[in-house]
């Protein structure tokens, strides 16, 4: 059970961080008046800032024993990778400012 809350919320996460960037990128719901696809290609930085949250994590289970990892524990890891992605999303938009 605790590997399916582990990579369930991995992959979901991870889906829903690459839709987030992708949408902010090419410019959200505003018009797009030019030919290019990404208007805010900065906000493409998501996913990796993201992916440096997930292989910690991924690292964390794998020298811990998922096992032997609380149900609490595991809920905050999985918090913090929702916490990263939102993150993220403000570190972007600063540089997109």
């Amino acid at each position: 059970m605790k590997a399916v809350l582990l990579w369930g919320n991995l992959l979901f996460s991870g889906f829903m961080a690459i839709s987030i960037s992708m949408f902010f990128a090419e410019g959200a719901i505003a018009e797009n008046y030019t030919d290019k696809r990404f208007v805010a290609p900065e906000f493409l930085w998501m996913i990796p800032l993201w992916v440096v949250e997930a292989i910690l994590v991924v690292i964390y289970f794998y020298k811990k024993k998922a096992e032997s990892v609380s149900y609490p524990v595991i809920l905050l890891i999985n918090l913090a990778l929702w916490v990263s992605i939102f993150l993220s999303a403000w570190v972007c938009l600063r540089w997109a400012v």
